[in-house]
């Protein structure tokens, strides 16, 4: 169930956090904010999520993640 949840979500936004926990491991928190603001801005805006998140909120539908993420 919860993996079926997940799949439902921006795929590119799961990528992201993924990438950032693996290389965040085992590195003290402030270096581990650091990588996690590096991956958001490396991928956030190649991602049609915030658009489609905005406009799927606004019109009261389920968003349809086209690119899923890259």
């Amino acid at each position: 169930q919860l993996a079926e949840q997940i799949c439902q979500l921006p795929q590119g936004a799961i990528r992201s956090d993924k990438e950032a926990l693996i290389r965040g491991i085992g590195r003290p928190l402030a270096e581990g904010l650091q990588i996690e603001a590096e991956t958001f801005r490396t991928l956030a805006f190649r991602r049609d999520s915030p658009t489609e998140g905005a406009s799927s909120f606004i019109e009261k539908r389920k968003p349809q993640w086209k690119r899923h993420g890259l």
